[in-house]
């Protein structure tokens, strides 16, 4: 984060100024494949992110962030695949928690009337999902 007017890193905000796209992936994501396709999303005082992952067995999780614009700390995750011990539904139908990569492509849609954030999921195989997280 830098100040729009200097251009210098708010040192305040994460660590020194720099959050990274690794940040609240779980220690197994630190050396995965992890990058930005599009920028941060503002909403009120959060910046909402998303990110691509490898189609990989042992990818990175794309799980949606969103940390507060001042100080860098995380407010939520979405867990775009179910964590041990949850379920997902899908159709109706419960399905246990996969191993496979699930990012948010092409990116993220804010409905500000809404209050949440719509995004499609790439798992692989690709198969597109529509959800909502409520933020």
């Amino acid at each position: 984060m830098v100040n729009a007017l200097t251009g210098a890193p708010i040192t305040s905000f994460a660590d020194s100024g720099r959050l990274s796209l690794h940040s609240d992936l779980g220690e197994g994501a630190r050396d995965r494949f992890v990058i930005a396709t599009s920028p941060g999303m503002i909403y009120k005082d959060m910046i909402i992110i998303g990110s691509r992952v490898s189609e990989d067995a042992d990818a990175a999780p794309g799980h949606i962030r969103s940390y507060d614009v001042r100080t860098g700390k995380l407010r939520w995750i979405f867990h775009t695949i179910p964590q041990p011990g949850r379920r997902a539904s899908v159709n109706g139908k419960i399905r246990r928690p996969i191993n496979s990569s699930a990012a948010p492509m092409p990116g993220l849609v804010l409905a500000w009337t809404k209050n949440a954030v719509f995004f499609s999921l790439r798992p692989a195989p690709p198969l597109l999902i529509f959800m909502a997280a409520n933020v």
